[in-house]
């Protein structure tokens, strides 16, 4: 949870950028565009927000999970109220006190911040590079980093898997301004392959060999 606090907050301010230095490149493009990255925002700005608030108010945490499971024991995909409650307050308890260890070491919270922020820089960056492989050079990388960011925003609150469907269907409308349309479709498998499916394969392949790994430590 604080790693993806940080995240969150990084993201949020790598977009502010993005809107303040490229307001003008925005504003020019289609409405769409602007209204959906403007969404994105608001929800990856909200959930800085409301983790926040978790963090500093056990109250509206409980609050907030206890209503949760009500609703699910309700619909009956909880059986036991009481015992999945005991259960998930472990977790709330580990929560907290994660929040109280990491609360004014800033050093420590600066280095995460800085460490996300330049993860965020190369994950955006893949498209610029795809760009120039294709012998592409009108567009700046500022410009296309900034478009892949407001992409994610975009597509981030879409909930499939990877935000499947709504990102391919999002890069084709906003990068269409930088590559025509005999490219474009190879340029979104590339993109896509690059950013999605190769850590889908890498992380299956991880998973398999921890687990073969495991059943060779138990055989021996």
């Amino acid at each position: 949870m604080i790693k993806f606090l940080i995240y969150q907050i990084a993201l949020s301010i790598y977009c502010l950028l993005a809107f303040v230095f490229r307001a003008g490149f925005i504003l020019s493009q289609p409405l769409l565009f602007f209204v959906f990255s403007l969404i994105g925002f608001l929800i990856n700005g909200g959930a800085v927000f409301f983790i926040y608030a978790f963090s500093v108010s056990k109250r509206m945490i409980r609050g907030v999970i206890l209503a949760i499971l009500k609703l699910l024991h309700r619909i009956r995909l909880i059986k036991d109220l009481d015992e999945a409650w005991e259960r998930i307050q472990e977790h709330v308890e580990d929560f907290q006190r994660s929040i109280h260890m990491v609360q004014g070491n800033y050093a420590a919270m600066m280095k995460m911040g800085l460490m996300t922020f330049f993860q965020l820089t190369c994950y955006f960056s893949i498209t610029y590079f795809i760009y120039r492989a294709f012998g592409l050079n009108e567009a700046s990388c500022l410009d296309i980093v900034f478009v892949q960011a407001f992409l994610y925003l975009a597509v981030s609150f879409f909930p499939t898997p990877g935000a499947t469907g709504a990102s391919e269907f999002g890069f084709y409308g906003f990068f269409q301004i930088f590559f025509n349309k005999n490219i474009i479709f190879i340029a979104m498998l590339l993109w896509r392959l690059i950013t999605y499916y190769m850590n889908v394969a890498a992380g299956s392949l991880i998973i398999l060999f921890e687990g073969i790994g495991q059943i060779f430590k138990k055989s021996e």
